[in-house]
């Protein structure tokens, strides 16, 4: 016996998906429809005011599916973007390159090792332990004094800021693009 194929809408009629069953009955809130309208449900309108209600696939136009992907492609630039913000970030405070973890508890770490450090009264010897690893990738809390765990909070400022200017000016290219293929070849 082969699938019934349906589309789920809402009250308004809007389709929010397409599936199929072995055999009656339909989930709640479904309608039948053919196959290629199960497949295609994103492209499909119905029209509730006729009984059965009427399915149409609509062709988007070609302005539609350019912003169509201009969306996608933005929404992927994003995910980019946040996964190099939490990816780390190198900064030579301690006299050498090392590398800081950056992901939110890490950064919240930081920051209030950085408030920590310009407290009033504090003593000129005052330190700090912050996670790092060296150039062999060894983790480890290491000493910074103020000026030092000032200086690797800055650097991890302009990391995050830097992403998220490239992921601006990204997102403002494909906003400029006039064809699919343009949208597409802007990549994180």
């Amino acid at each position: 016996m082969p699938n019934i194929y349906y589309l789920v809408i809402n009250q308004g009629g809007n389709v929010l998906g397409g599936g199929s069953v072995p055999e009656p009955p339909l989930p709640i809130s479904c309608i039948p429809c053919s196959k290629d309208q199960a497949k295609a449900w994103q492209a499909c309108a119905v029209d509730l005011t006729t009984s059965p209600p009427t399915i149409s696939i609509v062709t988007p136009t070609a302005a539609e599916q350019l912003a169509m992907a201009q969306k996608s492609q933005i929404k992927m630039i994003s995910a980019g973007c946040a996964t190099t913000i939490v990816s780390g970030f190198t900064s030579s405070a301690l006299g050498a390159a090392y590398t800081y973890p950056s992901k939110p508890t890490d950064q919240a770490n930081l920051n209030t090792n950085v408030v920590s450090s310009i407290l009033p009264g504090l003593p000129t010897t005052w330190t700090t332990e912050q996670l790092c690893a060296d150039s062999n990738g060894v983790w480890a809390y290491r000493l910074h004094t103020a000026a030092q765990i000032q200086q690797a909070g800055a650097d991890g400022k302009a990391a995050i800021l830097a992403c998220l200017l490239k992921n601006d000016n990204l997102r403002r290219q494909i906003m400029a693009c006039t064809t699919e293929a343009e949208v597409a070849a802007i990549t994180w």
